[in-house]
């Protein structure tokens, strides 16, 4: 169990100091680094923090010359590999499910956890999603279930959706909240009246696994990718729906631009589609370069760009427009990333891998990066510091 779970959250500024020194030290293992990277390390921590704020006056030639320096802090407390992250609507606290059962609260800013693990479900958790407001998530589950919590002071459950016959795999809320849609291994899409409960409609596949759910921004489509390798997107205000074209292997993460006129959706063949929601057609090519299955994709809210995470432990930056890989993330993670998301901002984003997540600032990797050529809008980061390797579950 991480040392900072034993140190009561407190108001006081010492509390609030030790914890973030607490933080910078798991960052870079004093057992493992000399004394001048610690004071490099200085630059990467952010400007809330009380170890930034008490010694960047002594350093400002390291705070502003920027060097290189290691990822932020890792979120460590799950058992079990993190399957599923979702930042709230003001950006200040993260959620993460895991293969453990559990639930988990992030404060965003400083990593800290915010209470104990919940129990949410009798087993794994395979998605998790605020709803607009930040007032509820959704949870899907191995178990079968969705699951609508109430965020207060703490994570209270608000009640169960019963009715899939297997596994949920993924949940996504409507943009006005008053729906949730959910997609299951039992071949169908459950919609779900939030206030009520209530089932409105069961869409049938035949005989496909729904592996991803999405809502469009606007909440005029809803996607989905199944278990053949094709995406299908509904138009909800007829019900109309259009099979696109499939790929070799599941899909396994669908999610639309915040314009709502792309889907991209992420596949076990380890490429990427981009679909033209209006015309139902592709952009261009599959994106290539995974070695592994592309196990979540994400859009950055200004939707020039979007992130996919994969089981071969890296994460690659897209263009929108162009399809061009503008990015290559590196060592973040030893294990399969199973999970990615943008902050509100769009300046950090989460990755969760094995039993750890991670906050990375994405300004800082494009500074750092390596310019193979500095022709192109290209980097590659490495991190100085992976996460702790543990045994592949």
């Amino acid at each position: 169990m991480p040392c900072t779970s034993k140190i009561e959250v407190a108001s006081s500024e010492l509390a609030v100091f030790v914890r973030d020194a607490i933080l910078f030290v798991q960052t870079l293992p004093i057992t493992a680094r000399s004394p001048h990277i610690y004071r490099n390390a200085l630059a990467s921590v952010p400007e809330s923090s009380k170890i930034f704020k008490h010694y960047w006056h002594f350093f400002p030639d390291i705070v502003e010359s920027g060097t290189p320096t290691a990822p932020d802090p890792i979120l460590e407390g799950h058992l079990g590999p993190v399957t599923c992250t979702a930042f709230s609507p003001d950006g200040k606290t993260i959620v993460s499910g895991s293969m453990d059962c559990a639930l988990r609260c992030w404060d965003a800013s400083s990593g800290l956890g915010i209470g104990g693990a919940v129990a949410s479900h009798p087993d794994s958790v395979t998605s998790v999603v605020f709803s607009p407001d930040g007032n509820l998530l959704a949870t899907g589950s191995v178990d079968a279930s969705v699951r609508l919590w109430d965020l207060g002071a703490s994570i209270e459950l608000n009640k169960s959706l019963v009715g899939h016959s297997d596994s949920v795999r993924s949940v996504a809320f409507a943009p006005d909240g008053n729906i949730v849609v959910s997609g299951s291994n039992d071949y169908t899409l459950r919609r779900w009246n939030v206030a009520t409960g209530d089932c409105l409609d069961v869409i049938f596949t035949k005989d496909q696994a729904v592996t991803a759910v999405a809502y469009s921004p606007d909440g005029d489509h809803m996607a989905a990718g199944l278990g053949d390798g094709s995406v299908w997107i509904w138009e909800t205000k007829n019900g109309i729906h259009t099979q696109l074209h499939r790929r070799e292997g599941p899909i396994c993460s669908v999610a639309f631009s915040p314009d709502g006129a792309v889907l991209v959706s992420g596949s076990q063949d380890h490429t990427l589609q981009r679909w033209d929601v209006t015309t139902k057609t592709r952009i261009g090519v599959p994106l290539g370069g995974h070695t592994h299955s592309v196990s979540s994709v994400a859009f950055s809210p200004n939707g020039t760009c979007f992130l996919s995470g994969s089981y071969d432990a890296g994460m690659r930056l897209w263009d929108t427009k162009t399809g061009e890989c503008i990015g290559l993330i590196v060592k973040l993670h030893t294990h399969r990333i199973r999970t990615v998301c943008f902050s509100p901002s769009g300046t950090h984003f989460v990755s969760g891998s094995h039993n750890s997540i991670r906050i990375s600032n994405l300004a800082q990797m494009r500074a750092h990066g390596e310019r193979p050529q500095p022709s192109r809008n290209y980097f590659m980061y490495t991190a100085l510091e992976p996460s702790i390797p543990d045994s592949e579950l």
